[in-house]
């Protein structure tokens, strides 16, 4: 992933075509709130067809002026803690952030609380933890499933050895597919599933026949090991 102000924007522009195409008649303009929005520049684009786009991360970091100026209000902020009133929104939207927060079931429960009733959840996210590449670390080892055939200790003396990005573990919450499956039913009965796709990605299976005894209790079932993402579309009932 580049992090360049050009390919800033054309992510910024080909996610929220990705966010439009997903919600098809739905996307009618109104309040967004992104969560995690690194650069912001998707609530940027927002802003720029007429949203009221607020954004949170925890971090000032990464944001780009350019989606301030653009009109995009920014928070730095928990978004398992929202200091926003109940149904302050329309649209709440992320993009690969839920396998990251600590507690994914207090964050959708935030989400639904800051929902207008009838308001819109889109979540796109990848890779979960027990895929391949979900150690997130693929800009320093390159092989799949390196979270389970490997020691954090070997991994940390390859990333030295030979002046890699060393390996935040801290960053991934672990969850699985069957965890997050479970928390989306959890709320069947405060949002409606609009639409609901898993991403699969087997091209490391052949290291699970290989070394079967890496991957033992590692999950609670098999597709947990090739499911690598998810693209959620519900609205809030009520």
């Amino acid at each position: 992933m580049q992090y360049d102000p050009a390919s800033l924007l054309k992510r910024g522009r080909e996610r929220y075509l990705e966010l439009a195409g997903m919600m098809g008649s739905h996307m009618t303009a109104g309040s967004s709130l992104e969560l995690g929005c690194g650069d912001g520049m998707v609530s940027g684009q927002l802003r720029e067809r007429g949203w009221q786009a607020t954004a949170i991360d925890n971090s000032t970091a990464l944001f780009d002026e350019r989606a301030r100026k653009a009109g995009v209000t920014f928070h730095e902020m928990d978004a398992s803690r929202l200091g926003f009133d109940d149904c302050s929104f329309d649209l709440v939207f992320c993009y690969n952030t839920f396998e990251h927060f600590d507690k994914p079931d207090v964050v959708l429960a935030e989400i639904h609380r800051v929902l207008r009733p009838g308001g819109l959840l889109v979540a796109v996210f990848n890779p979960i933890y027990a895929s391949p590449y979900g150690l997130h670390a693929y800009y320093s080892i390159s092989v799949p499933y390196c979270q389970f055939l490997f020691e954090p200790a070997v991994l940390d003396r390859y990333c030295r050895e030979n002046n890699k990005e060393p390996i935040n573990y801290g960053m991934l919450n672990e969850w699985t597919p069957t965890m997050f499956r479970e928390l989306w039913s959890s709320f069947r009965d405060r949002f409606e599933v609009l639409r609901y796709r898993e991403q699969v990605d087997c091209s490391g299976l052949p290291l699970v026949w290989t070394y079967p005894s890496c991957f033992k209790g590692k999950t609670a079932s098999f597709d947990d090991l090739y499911v690598s993402g998810m693209e959620c579309f519900f609205r809030k009932k009520g």
